[in-house]
């Protein structure tokens, strides 16, 4: 036993001696893809080696997630976690080809961030209770995009179907990109997002935001009234993405690369770059980011039993 863990620690000490990858089960565009590679650039910078960001999109996440839950556990891969995969899908998919604990090294959490609600420019609606009418008037005839079934944006709209009592129609989409092209060009009507990708548009006045489903406003987007202000108080949810490795990645990497995350997460630089995307620097320990994720998937339970949202 003394033998195995002296070759861990030595190991340990001459890792990495070559790039590492990190798996993005979400496609270029989106709010997790753009966060992530700003977080990959910096922490290649920390530990002296580049951090290869592998983009493996489709089916919501999974694919990609568990594709990183069955590579070989050296410290050379890392997932790309977030609430979508990690805290929604393990209630909602009963088929899910990874678990959130059993088949996961928790390293770090990295960024938090609330949820935009944004219409095409042309919907007649300038606030939230305009909206609610619309869409109340007239049932099923609105449609929402998400970046797929199981997302945030989609359980997002759902819950907030619930809380307004109306009835829109969900367009899952493969990533943010393509449904925010699509809400651009009045396809869709409506979308539940991170605020990065919608905000440009935005101010472009190409999209319009009726709410932050936040009790604050943001500083990047002063003029959005938060959830309190808007008349749907209970209208909160938000996002979070984390890097993990496979189960079995040896200890000592682990702790290596949870404090290369925390001095990344630290540079002023990266925390004003998240900032402009409404994220805030999380990091914390690996025990933390365990402990999060099922309290995350207990929270979203919930939100799926009120909704009644079902993959499609």
């Amino acid at each position: 036993m003394a033998g195995i863990v002296l070759a861990s620690a030595a190991w340990a000490q001459s890792y990495p001696s070559k790039p590492v990858r990190l798996i993005m089960p979400f496609p270029p565009g989106g709010p997790t893809d753009a966060a992530g590679r700003l977080i990959a650039q910096k922490l290649g910078e920390v530990i002296g080696q580049q951090v290869v960001v592998e983009t493996r999109a489709g089916a919501s996440g999974v694919p990609g997630t568990e594709a990183g839950a069955k590579a070989t556990p050296d410290g050379y891969t890392l997932i790309y976690g977030t609430t979508s995969t990690f805290s929604i899908l393990p209630t909602l998919s009963k088929n899910l080809p990874y678990d959130p604990h059993r088949s996961f090294a928790p390293i770090s959490m990295v960024v938090r961030g609330p949820i935009l609600m944004a219409i095409n420019a042309t919907v007649p609606a300038q606030t939230l209770r305009e909206f609610i009418a619309l869409a109340k008037a007239q049932p099923n005839s609105i449609n929402y995009a998400s970046a797929g079934s199981g997302t945030v944006p989609h359980l997002a709209a759902e819950l907030f179907k619930t809380l307004a009592q109306v009835e829109l129609v969900h367009v899952p989409y493969k990533g943010s990109g393509p449904a925010q092209a699509d809400l651009i060009a009045g396809r869709i009507q409506v979308m539940f997002d991170a605020v990065a990708p919608l905000a440009p548009n935005i101010r472009a006045g190409k999209l319009r935001a009726l709410v932050i489903a936040n009790r604050q406003r943001l500083d990047v987007m002063p003029d959005v009234p938060n959830a309190v202000e808007a008349g749907l108080p209970q209208f909160e949810m938000g996002l979070w993405n984390g890097i993990l490795a496979p189960a079995g990645t040896p200890h000592e990497i682990v702790m290596l690369l949870n404090g290369a995350i925390l001095k990344a997460l630290a540079d002023p630089p990266l925390i004003e770059a998240m900032a402009r995307f409404a994220l805030v620097t999380a990091g914390g320990s690996p025990e933390a980011l365990a402990t999060a994720i099922g309290v995350e998937i207990e929270r979203w339970a919930q939100a799926v039993k009120v909704s009644g949202a079902k993959l499609e």
